[in-house]
């Protein structure tokens, strides 16, 4: 029995040896990690990782980082190794690997879909030998603008640019003084330019450009030198303005200092500063509102800050007085007799009712006639007129019969003799008054058009049209004038003054006072 047990306690301490022996040797155990590139997409559209610049400068397959951690880099299938240590501890490395367009982020168990990402300095326990893949994200770059040792002005950049897209440089965002910026280099005071303004640069990095710098020229070139705004009669609305168009063919931006009037508004199409090598800017002129009687000329300076820039306008405009001219032309009788044109006489022939010469007189359609109201004759845009009818300055007309004022119209010599519509009436039917809107510096000759139309009492008492209708024309012209309250003598008004003149002399003959 005593034989048996020591034999057991034998066999139990060999057991308990050995499992100690297998239990260290497991424990001892290193296993091999191996890190890839890794790719992104399928087939032909597949991107593979490589090696970054760290590890492809490496001629041999052994690499020791900052930790004392050795790798071995086997080149041909683009990965790199390491042990872990005694219990399959390791910790994740920094990144090896590049990709066009991508930036590596992680480590992962998945190349295709970056699953299970570890990043550089977590730790991990493997029981097997593992591999793992470069882990990406696309990548973002910055391009920045910088104004370098001579240049000033405020830093751009254009951030998180995706690789391979392309952007537009900036401009001539810098200043230098006595230098004009052409361009973009990658390094400063660069000679040469590398990329030109507004350019389109493919974006596959990090980049920082500086201005490129040339002694600034100086060249301004315009349009007009000499802008006239005619005539317009006082009180006029808004006179048209006029553009000066400014080129700037120099190499440097300038800035314009407009030009100062109490005469006429400048204005600037947006920005006083006009940009190089040929940018342009609109400048507007216009007369003032407002302005009184007299002549306004004046050379307006445009002033860049160089004489050889600056350069003059000389702007002229009048305001005038303004007279309405009015004159009577005989207007065309209706009535006609053997081609013969004839003032009509009613009941002349009658026996039975002999009527009055002076009466038969004051009824003739060459009594219908019209005149300029006399207030109206200092003229600012509107004119106004008034038409006598022969007959209608008596209640019961003239034999029973009279001619009423029916429809106004006027004609402008300026447009073929055609009906100008755009001139505005305002008629009263009871004044028989009619006034027309010119507008501004119409000047010119008119013709106004009135027709007459017959009216007789019925047996009521009402006054209807016989249908017989006489149309005369009257011509009128507008000009400036050289004096306020100027007196216009009409044709008709001159040959009054001079038969009563002759009439007068004749009396003074035959009554013997003059000798």
């Amino acid at each position: 029995m005593k034989k048996n047990f020591k034999k057991l306690m034998s066999l139990a301490l060999v057991v308990v040896m050995l499992g100690s022996i297998f239990s260290v040797s497991a424990s001892a155990a290193t296993y091999t990690i191996t890190l890839a590139g890794g790719s992104r997409g399928t087939g032909a559209n597949a991107v593979n990782g490589y090696f970054n610049e760290k590890i492809s400068a490496i001629e041999g397959t052994t690499y020791i980082d900052e930790n004392g951690v050795k790798y071995t880099i086997n080149k041909k299938r683009n990965t790199i190794s390491f042990q872990t240590d005694s219990s399959g501890n390791f910790t994740f490395p920094e990144y090896f690997f590049d990709m066009d367009g991508y930036v590596q982020y992680a480590w992962v168990t998945n190349k295709s879909n970056n699953t299970g990402a570890k990043y550089k300095g977590d730790t991990a326990k493997v029981t097997k030998n593992t591999a793992y893949y470069a882990g990406y994200n696309v990548a973002s770059f910055t391009v920045n603008f910088l104004p370098g040792i001579d240049g000033e002005g405020e830093s751009k950049a254009i951030t998180g640019v995706v690789h391979g897209d392309e952007v537009t440089l900036e401009g001539a965002i810098f200043t230098r003084p006595g230098y004009a910026q052409i361009g973009w280099a990658t390094t400063e005071n660069a000679d040469s330019v590398e990329y030109s303004f507004s350019s389109i640069y493919k974006v596959t990095g990090d980049i920082n450009l500086y201005p490129v710098w040339q002694k600034a020229i100086i060249n301004v070139t315009y349009d007009v030198n000499n802008i006239s705004f005619g005539s317009l009669c006082k009180g006029y609305i808004t006179p048209e303005a006029r553009i000066v168009t400014i080129t700037n063919m120099g190499n440097a931006p300038v800035s314009l200092t407009l030009p100062k009037s109490d005469a006429y508004n400048v204005v600037e199409g947006g920005s006083t500063t006009i940009a190089a090598n040929g940018g342009t800017l609109a400048v507007s002129i216009q007369p003032k509102v407002g302005l009184d009687v007299g002549s306004y000329k004046e050379n307006l300076l445009f002033d860049f800050g160089d004489e050889k820039a600056n350069f003059n306008v000389l702007v002229r405009f009048v305001v005038n007085d303004h007279l309405f001219l009015k004159y009577e032309l005989e207007g065309d009788a209706t009535y006609s007799e053997d081609g013969h044109k004839i003032a009509k006489c009613f009941n002349c022939d009658a026996v039975d009712r002999p009527i009055a010469e002076g009466s038969m007189k004051k009824y003739l359609a060459e009594n219908n006639t019209a005149d300029g109201l006399l207030e109206e004759y200092l003229y600012y845009k509107t004119v106004k007129f008034v038409a006598f009818g022969s007959g209608m300055d008596d209640a019961e007309g003239v034999i029973g019969k009279r001619f009423r004022p029916t429809e106004w119209s006027v004609a402008d010599t300026k447009l073929g003799g055609k009906f100008a519509e755009t001139y505005t009436k305002t008629y009263d039917a009871e004044d028989y008054t009619v006034q027309y809107d010119h507008g501004d510096g119409n000047f010119g000759t008119y013709t106004l058009t009135i027709k007459y139309v017959e009216e007789e009492k019925n047996a009521d008492g009402e006054w209807v049209s016989t249908g017989i209708e006489d149309v005369k024309n009257f011509k009128y012209s507008i000009g400036p004038s050289e004096k306020d309250n100027q007196e216009v003598v009409r044709p008709n008004m001159i040959v009054s003054i001079i038969f009563g003149l002759f009439g007068y002399l004749v009396d003074l003959i035959t009554s013997g006072s003059l000798f």
